[in-house]
């Protein structure tokens, strides 16, 4: 019996080696708060750590810091557009009256009236001023996308330098918008850059008749 008893014995103990020591016990409360807290601390890195990707700042900011500092430097900067609405230029000669047809079209949304006014006279680069434009209407009332039309008109009197350049401001103005304006500018030519247009007699000296037919018929033109 002896050896039967110290060989189931043997057997026991290789099945079970953890039977002779004694269990050891766990607190659950602290291992909970342990793993939570790990788990904290990863995820509270790994937020840093893509935030300072996003932002290209250094791990540790705030999110707070980060959101802040992204809308910062996303803020759109307000452009106002080119109040200058274009150039019209035209030669002119002095002691010419001249009538400048222009119209104009309403791109915004809704409908407007639009005030029209030339209030400073035509200048030069040397600061030489000389008349007025007039205009046919001082403002027009567009739908959207409707076209309407002014018309300019000025006598060009000796007031204007033959050889300068003159330019004028028409102001345009509605209510809620920035101001526009159109540029006029006149080029007073010299009457001595005229287009030139030569003369001839092509009949003259007449043709000294040898024959009947020949009155139908004149010298050949000379050339110019």
């Amino acid at each position: 019996m002896t050896g039967l008893s110290s060989y189931t014995q043997s057997a026991s103990s290789r099945c079970h080696p953890l039977s002779k020591k004694p269990y050891k016990t766990y607190d659950l409360a602290a291992l909970t708060y342990e793993f939570f807290s790990s788990a904290s601390d990863l995820g509270t890195a790994l937020v840093d750590e893509t935030l300072a990707l996003m932002t290209q700042t250094e791990p540790g900011h705030t999110l707070l810091k980060a959101m802040k500092r992204k809308s910062i430097c996303s803020t759109p900067i307000y452009q106002s557009p080119d109040p200058c609405r274009g150039e019209i230029e035209r030669k002119v000669y002095r002691g010419e009256q001249i009538r400048i047809p222009i119209k104009f079209k309403n791109i915004s949304k809704k409908s407007r009236i639009f005030e029209f006014a030339a209030p400073h006279p035509f200048k030069n680069a040397k600061g030489d001023t000389a008349e007025l434009l007039s205009l046919s209407a001082t403002h027009l009332s567009l739908d959207a996308a409707e076209t309407g039309s002014l018309v300019l008109m000025l006598d060009v009197s000796e007031s204007f330098q033959a050889g300068f350049d003159y330019a004028a401001k028409i102001d345009v103005t509605s209510e809620g918008c920035d101001p526009q304006y159109l540029i006029v500018i006149l080029r007073v030519l010299s009457d001595d850059l005229a287009p030139l247009v030569p003369l001839d007699c092509p009949c003259c000296p007449p043709v000294c008749r040898t024959h009947w037919s020949e009155h139908f018929y004149c010298d050949t033109p000379n050339k110019v």
